[in-house]
């Protein structure tokens, strides 16, 4: 069972949970932490600093052979990530295409100044967090399997609103 704290304020009293406040000085936590630290988001998938290119294997340390760039996008009817490269350019939510052996670069850059990310929690892919306009991160990996698997932003609430595509890895 959780602790509880109530403030009380001119309109009311706010509860809140301890989980609620440590999750809101997670961030600040984790950027005062040691820079040799490795750093996890809240679903324990380790990302990198800002323009720091992660690897799934150590194939990634090659020239990637793929690469994608993805914006950020909310609009009234949600968020959204949108292409912005010469393959998925204007798709909304684009399916990824891969092929096993391909090292690809996946390059987030925040279109609407509200904090996101990107992830691939069965290929332990964590782009990090870009929070401010025009900030971007990359994440590089090696394609080891075939399969279909989700990419999203694991922020509460965006990818229930509609921040969610496919990647697609051919054999």
């Amino acid at each position: 069972m959780g602790f509880n704290a109530a403030l009380r304020t001119s309109s009311g009293i706010i509860a809140l949970s301890i989980s609620t406040l440590l999750m809101a000085c997670a961030p600040y936590a984790a950027s005062t932490a040691h820079p040799s630290a490795p750093m996890a988001d809240s679903h324990g998938i380790p990302h990198q600093q800002d323009h720091v290119e992660s690897s799934s294997s150590p194939a990634a340390n090659s020239e990637p052979t793929r690469a994608y760039a993805l914006d950020t996008h909310f609009s009234g009817a949600g968020f959204t990530f949108e292409g912005h490269d010469e393959v998925s350019s204007g798709a909304v939510n684009p399916v990824l295409k891969l092929t096993v052996g391909d090292v690809v670069k996946i390059t987030l850059t925040n279109g609407d100044g509200i904090e996101h990310d990107f992830v691939i929690p069965s290929l332990g892919i964590h782009a990090g967090h870009v929070s401010s306009k025009g900030q971007s991160r990359s994440v590089v990996f090696s394609v080891t399997r075939a399969g279909e698997y989700a990419y999203y932003c694991s922020v509460p609430g965006h990818r229930e609103t509609g921040m969610e595509g496919k990647l697609v890895i051919e054999a």
